[in-house]
């Protein structure tokens, strides 16, 4: 089985390793001259060694956004989560990054009070929302909330799909 997550790079194994090689190949180059690198020669070898650091380490999470890996991810979990008869929503957060992953059609709502709107409207038993995590306490009461995944990271800032359930409207749908 492969590797779900990014490329070939996605530990912090593979990326301590590539940086610790690089480390160990640019201070030889400086020990070995005993001097500053001034010739051409060196200097290219330094600049050659960068390069792969950089191409190895580029596929990990240590020099990109969390968002680079982790928007599909949730968008993959928050399709899955939903079937066919249940909403993706956002709410609070951009959703067009989340629409390509998954492939569905995410629906923005303005506020707190949309989701019992929603709700009533399309006689919807339960919802999937991205949303950031600091928000969960704004939702409506009579809403259970099941948070499905989320991006590692600051608790408040960090993104999560969840799913949302009135248990009085999911008992009135046959």
């Amino acid at each position: 089985m492969f590797n779900k997550g990014a490329g070939y790079g996605n530990t912090v194994g593979a990326a301590a390793a590539a940086g610790a090689v690089a480390v160990v190949f640019c201070a030889g180059l400086i020990l070995r001259r005993g001097r500053i690198i001034t010739p051409f020669g060196d200097l290219a070898a330094l600049g050659v060694m960068y390069g792969i650091a950089l191409a190895v380490v580029s596929d990990t999470r240590w020099l990109w956004s969390q968002d680079r890996f982790e928007r599909p991810r949730l968008a993959r979990i928050a399709r899955a989560a939903a079937d066919a008869d249940t909403p993706i929503l956002s709410w609070g957060i951009n959703a067009n990054g989340y629409v390509y992953y998954a492939g569905r059609k995410i629906t923005v709502l303005a506020s707190p009070d949309d989701f019992n709107r929603y709700l009533a409207e399309k006689r919807y038993g339960e919802l999937i929302v991205l949303m950031l995590k600091r928000d969960l306490k704004r939702l409506p009461e009579n809403l259970e909330q099941e948070v499905l995944a989320g991006m590692p990271g600051d608790a408040d800032e960090a993104t999560v799909v969840a799913r949302l359930r009135d248990d009085a409207l999911m008992r009135v749908i046959p």
